[in-house]
This record gives C-alpha cells, sequence and structure tokens, in this order.
C-alpha cells in the first residue's frame, strides 16, 4: 500500500510460517498453520542541512562537494535499514 501523506496506516500481511518437524519413520507429518498480522506506519520527514559558502567550494582540497550526494546516499540507506 503506497503512502500518499502522513496519516498512520495500517495493513495486514501473513504472519511467519510455521517450524518444520522431523518427519518419522512412518511418515506422519504434523500440521501447523499461517497466522496473520497487522503493522502499522507512517511516513516522517528527516533531513540536514550543511552550509557551503564560497570559501567551501574554493578550498575543496577534498574533493567533499563532489563527494556529498554519494555520502548523503549511503546515510540515507543506513538510516531507512535502521528504520524498517
Amino acid at each position: 500500500m503506497l503512502a500518499t501523506d502522513f496519516k498512520a496506516m495500517q495493513r495486514v500481511q501473513l504472519g511467519e510460517a510455521p517450524q518444520l518437524l522431523k518427519v518419522g519413520e512412518s511418515g506422519d507429518f504434523k500440521r501447523g498453520t499461517l497466522g496473520e498480522r497487522k503493522e502499522s506506519y507512517r511516513i516522517e520527514t528527516y533531513g540536514r542541512v550543511i552550509a557551503i559558502t564560497r570559501q567551501v567550494l574554493i578550498s575543496d582540497d577534498l574533493d567533499a562537494f563532489t563527494r556529498m550526494p554519494a555520502m548523503y546516499g549511503n546515510s540515507i540507506a543506513q538510516l531507512e535499514s535502521d528504520l524498517v
């Protein structure tokens, strides 16, 4: 389900599969069940601002300005992983 606003959303999904059990010599399989669970989620806004002055652009001997998009991408991916 796609989140289109900041309201809390709920979604029902399958629970985990039952744990497999050893089958004896007679071949008797035991029954298991699949449950369901309700997940609740909502979108949030995250961000930071970094000041990039004229002096920073001119004195950028570490190539930080061109590396910044990739650094932000890694940071965003890590935040997404931590939250989910």
